[in-house]
């Protein structure tokens, strides 16, 4: 009975100092892709799906770092957007005025501009930059012929 005792002891004595060994190491392995630079045209198009998503504070990262690629000017106008929806409109009018002088379309730049400064309570301004575009278009096709209605 003694021999049994011991080798009872013996195995948890065994078992004891196994456990307490530093367990092996693993090596760190990853799956996930390694991530690179988007190119400002890709930040551009991420951007925009920010933007439809309401992700404000990360679409005005993109579209800024969008800026220096070759779509300045779809930039500049999302931008335009974002800072009027986030209640920049002294920022949002300043980016609408780039986009214009970019080459934006008027009445598409005009818009935001004139958004913005609704949104400021400058009615009366909002109002005299559409019409002013209106008198100015009306003016450019006066001469135009007119289309037919069916």
């Amino acid at each position: 009975m003694d021999g049994m005792r011991a080798l009872l002891l013996g195995s948890l004595w065994l078992c004891a100092c196994g456990a307490s060994a530093a367990p092996i190491p693993r090596v760190a392995t990853s799956t996930a892709p390694v991530s690179r630079e988007l190119s400002p045209d890709e930040r551009l198009v991420r951007g925009l799906a920010r933007l439809a998503q309401s992700r404000y504070a990360e679409a005005e990262a993109d579209l800024r770092a969008a800026a220096s690629g070759q779509k300045k000017l779809e930039a500049a106008l999302a931008l335009s957007e974002v800072l009027d929806l986030t209640g920049r409109y002294d920022e949002a009018i300043a980016e609408a005025r780039r986009a214009a002088s970019l080459g934006a379309e008027p009445p598409r730049a005009l818009a935001l501009e004139a958004r913005a400064l609704w949104h400021q309570g400058e009615t009366v301004a909002a109002a005299e930059k559409l019409r002013g575009f209106a008198s100015s278009s009306d003016r450019s096709t006066a001469g135009a012929p007119k289309p037919s209605r069916c």
